[in-house]
């Protein structure tokens, strides 16, 4: 029909406005060039040129005729530049009234439209801008982002695509970033009357929109003023509460993981032209018209050319840039492994590095940037799930809440240290210190000076605890780093966990935090003063945990407990030993032979630990008398462990041992362990008379 119209136009057969009819055929050729079939495509291409061609004779034909009604008619058309130019904002007004139609088809043949309607007139108008499209721009994004929300896959990378296309021109990029930019934050998009769209998209697909639409202004570098105008907002919405707290959410994640590729790539494509290149295009930008609607939200975002000359400035918001980057990196590296995106995210890290070519990877750009990722961490907003809930005042972290699992704090924490170089963390070891101490405290020093709290979960409890493991079993980390925290570190965080609680949860905390102390042991991170510091309240805590279910718990307990003995040589009282002794000895009796060597290591060190004065009497009868059974056991390591420990024993009461060897001589399967030990009995006391 319309096609039938244009024919009488032609011939002069038809009279009044032709609006509508040209609209209606524009319309319609669009779609047909969006079409699938190349034959399609060049017949409404061949169709849109002919028609191009004749409107322009009617316009030049008929401009006198029009009456002084049709005044603002005439004056759009008589300054406009093309067919197209002309009639585009009321086609894409007609197509958005179809943009939510029910069909498959026939959404995805809307969104494909648009792709090309903004093409052709990015290729009629030279970015120049059209008279009544941008009062439409706030629609398009609406639409674009609803589509980017939708089930079908296609439809999906359609709204890709026509965002790409939004980004290629400044004209339409900085109205649709003043739109998307809060709408990331928020998740609700500008109400549209009569477009039937919801106004809350996920955000998920508002990610996905704005990093489209960022990588088409990469596609093109005279669009430098995205690094100084919205790459410096877009960094800081991307770390904004309402994102960083959709961790849960893979498709979120992904989104994320692409808006940040795209501005690590303008920021790499930048570093590589000559500056005086990129302070000509920033001046030839701010010589271009801009709409009024833009421009409020540009005087507020985007430095002036002479900003633009203060090097603290702008080093400082580049700065900011690669902190934002680099939080949301490694809220990324912490997502869960069925997200798939650990690998991404670290690749990522290390191209970011390539932004500063002094840095070498992207561990080194965490180290540098260490002290400032912790204060943002620490800074971030707690997740709102109890309204009562009261936040634990700790020194460095006033009024900061318990972290919660999952929550991005703990994430990005757990990402940074395990991360960045285990020695980079022990330099700044005053700053994290609080950390463990909030949520591995339990009442203790650090959240003493208030009755209500609630302590941190287990789950968090573990997380953090095996960070303090890693730290601590790093050979790379200097452990002399620890020393200054080595009291604190025992009592205020490892000891409050020692506490037997029922349940296997609580079981595994105390599994993780035993290993912790070990680590730390031996590592050589506690020195023999701090450790005769708490000797008094961590020995009663390691003897409690000798009785454990768990056979990895007792085995750790008990070379913990011998390292603790070798740094105390001589400085255990009469009362640790009489506390002490009988449940080393009744570890011998585990079935476990991990636990019985450990056992007897620990037994050993214990001989030295103390006076002999301590041991002798019922305790070294006691002891002598259990570790001779054992030395008759079927395994010939462990008879042979006992001997040398048996050889040590000698040193506290000679006469004691040697009477309980001779007694045991008798009973035992095997008398070459006994003969053995009373010969070197023997040769002790020639040595001791000799002397």
């Amino acid at each position: 029909m319309t096609r039938f119209v244009l024919n009488k136009i032609k011939n002069g057969t038809c009279f009044g406005n032709h609006d509508k009819i040209f609209t209606r055929f524009i319309l319609y050729m669009l779609i047909g060039m969006s079409d699938d079939s190349d034959d399609v495509t060049k017949i409404s291409l061949q169709e849109m040129d002919e028609t191009t061609s004749f409107w322009r004779k009617l316009v030049e034909g008929n401009r006198s005729s029009f009456e002084d009604s049709d005044a603002t008619y005439v004056l759009r058309v008589s300054n406009s530049e093309s067919f197209i130019y002309s009639f585009l904002p009321t086609a894409l007004f007609m197509l958005l009234e179809d943009a939510n139609n029910y069909f498959l088809e026939r959404r995805i043949r809307v969104i494909m439209t648009f792709r090309i309607a903004l093409q052709c007139l990015l290729r009629q108008t030279g970015g120049k801008g059209l008279i009544g499209l941008d009062a439409m721009i706030h629609a398009i994004v609406v639409m674009v982002c609803n589509y980017a929300d939708d089930e079908e896959e296609s439809i999906r990378n359609a709204a890709v695509m026509c965002a790409e296309v939004l980004g290629a021109e400044t004209f339409f990029t900085r109205p649709a970033l003043e739109i998307l930019i809060p709408s990331v934050t928020s998740g609700m998009l500008p109400f549209i009357p009569r477009t039937g769209f919801r106004e809350r998209a996920s955000l998920a697909s508002c990610l996905l929109v704005l990093g489209s639409l960022v990588r088409g202004v990469s596609g093109d570098l005279e669009n430098t003023w995205i690094k100084h105008s919205f790459s410096f907002k877009i960094c800081r919405v991307l770390t904004s509460p309402a994102l960083m707290h959709m961790n849960s959410c893979q498709a979120t994640m992904l989104a994320l993981l692409s808006v940040c590729h795209t501005l690590v790539d303008i920021e790499l494509k930048l570093n590589a032209m000559p500056d005086k290149i990129i302070a000509d295009r920033i001046n030839q930008v701010f010589k271009n018209e801009v709409t009024s609607s833009s421009m409020s939200f540009l005087e507020k975002s985007i430095s002036t050319p002479d900003d633009e000359k203060d090097d603290k400035n702008t080093a400082e918001e580049k700065k900011i840039r690669c902190l934002s980057l680099l939080l949301c990196c490694l809220l990324l590296l912490g997502c869960p492994s069925d997200f798939k995106v650990w690998v991404p995210a670290y690749d990522f890290l290390q191209k970011l590095s390539l932004i500063f070519p002094q840095v070498v990877s992207g561990e080194e750009l965490l180290d540098i940037h260490f002290c400032a990722l912790v204060q943002n961490i620490i800074s971030m907003s707690c997740r709102k799930d109890v309204e009562n809930e009261k936040n634990i005042e700790v020194p460095g972290m006033s009024n900061r809440a318990v972290w919660e699992v999952n929550e991005p704090k703990l994430l990005c924490f757990d990402s940074l240290i395990r991360n960045c170089q285990s020695k980079t963390v022990g330099k700044h070891f005053e700053m994290v210190m609080p950390i463990f101490e909030l949520h591995l405290g339990n009442g203790t020093k650090a959240q003493s000076e208030q009755s209500n709290i609630k302590p941190a979960s287990i789950p968090v409890q573990l997380s953090i605890l095996s960070l303090l493991e890693t730290l601590f079993s790093d050979k790379a980390c200097p452990q002399h780093l620890f020393q200054p925290f080595t009291v604190d570190l025992i009592e205020n965080v490892l000891m409050p966990n020692l506490v037997w609680r029922v349940g296997g949860k609580a079981s595994s905390l105390r599994k993780v935090t035993v290993a912790s102390l070990y680590s730390l042991l031996r590592a050589g991170g506690a020195t023999s003063r701090a450790l005769c510091s708490v000797a008094p309240r961590l020995l009663p805590l390691l003897k409690s945990n000798l009785d454990d279910n768990d056979a990895s718990t007792i085995q750790i307990v008990c070379l913990s407990l011998a390292m603790i003995f070798d740094n105390l040589p001589g400085m255990l009282g009469v009362e640790p030993v009489n506390h002490l002794y009988p449940d080393l000895i009744k570890c011998l009796d585990d079935s476990n032979d991990n636990v019985r060597f450990a056992a007897i290591k620990a037994l050993k060190s214990f001989f030295v630990a103390a006076s002999p004065c301590h041991f002798k009497g019922t305790v070294i009868n006691y002891m002598s008398e259990q570790i001779l059974i054992h030395m008759d056991d079927p395994n010939e390591k462990l008879q042979y462990a006992c001997l040398d420990l048996l050889k040590a024993a000698l040193k506290i009461d000679h006469g004691a041992v040697v009477k309980q060897v001779e007694v045991a001589r008798v009973s035992h399967r095997s008398v070459f362990f006994c003969c053995e030990l009373l010969q070197h009995a023997s040769e002790v006391e020639r040595l001791q008379d000799f002397a």
